[in-house]
């Protein structure tokens, strides 16, 4: 009798099938091999890239490329190069992909984040760019740069009320960058929200003093606003600041003779 339960012992250990048997071990991952990296020729194609960039910025972003392909992992690269296609309004998907690794590498990066969502806003992925700017400016409250870029993406979404509350906050963190109020005139004008454009084209009018455009520009909202007293007295601020041509009257020919 021990002979036979040794047996069918035997066979059941043999047998993978058998009650009790421990689940084999998972094979280990494969090791991925990292890309090697050089750092000092990496370097030295980015200081290449920084020298070249205003006289030739295709021959830096070459520069840059080559940068990356020595380092991976160098960050800077990455985000000058996806910044040199934005402003070139060039290989955008590329700058895109180059951004991932960067955003990985570098996760508190506020610029990383903002050039993410303008190449996002661009390629016409709403979505992703509110994504991005949102975490520009939570990374980097005091930045007015992420602010208005979101202020666009929200009104281009529908989210109107969003989009003037950044844009608002844009104007809050520099009220004297024009820039920023002629873009939140238009947040208000999309919004459907004239009068109020108005007001903010009248008060940046108002702190300049001596642009003509501008109180026009602010008199022509007041108009679409059905305000058009409020536009008349601009006009006539304007035209005091810049008087409109005085057309010279014409002399009126005497009669032809009669032969």
């Amino acid at each position: 009798m021990i002979v036979g339960r040794t047996s069918i012992a035997f066979a059941c250990l043999a047998w993978s099938g058998c009650a009790g048997d421990p689940a084999p071990h998972p094979a280990p991952p494969p090791v991925v091999a990292r890309p090697p990296r050089d750092a000092a020729a990496a370097t030295k194609a980015y200081g290449a890239a920084l020298v070249r960039e205003a006289e030739d910025p295709r021959a830096a972003l070459a520069e840059l490329d080559k940068a990356i392909a020595a380092d991976p992992e160098h960050v800077l690269a990455r985000l000058h190069a996806a910044e040199l296609r934005l402003s070139l309004g060039e290989e955008l998907a590329r700058a895109d992909r180059d951004l991932g690794p960067a955003l990985k590498l570098a996760p508190d990066n506020a610029r990383a984040h903002l050039r993410a969502g303008q190449i996002a806003q661009q390629l016409g992925d709403l979505p992703r760019a509110q994504t991005f700017l949102s975490q520009a400016t939570k990374l980097k409250p005091d930045w007015d740069e992420p602010q208005y870029e979101l202020a666009d993406v929200w009104l281009r979404m529908g989210r109107a009320e969003d989009a003037v509350t950044a844009g608002r906050k844009a104007v809050e963190l520099a009220p004297d960058r024009l820039e920023l109020t002629m873009r939140l005139v238009g947040v208000l004008e999309g919004a459907g929200r004239p009068a109020d454009a108005a007001k903010e084209m009248e008060a940046a009018a108002t702190r300049i003093g001596k642009s003509a455009p501008l109180f026009r520009r602010a008199a022509e909202l007041f108009d679409a606003a059905q305000l058009h007293e409020d536009a008349v007295r601009l006009r006539k601020v304007a035209d005091k600041i810049d008087p409109p041509p005085v057309v010279p009257k014409k002399r009126e020919l005497p009669p032809a003779r009669k032969r």
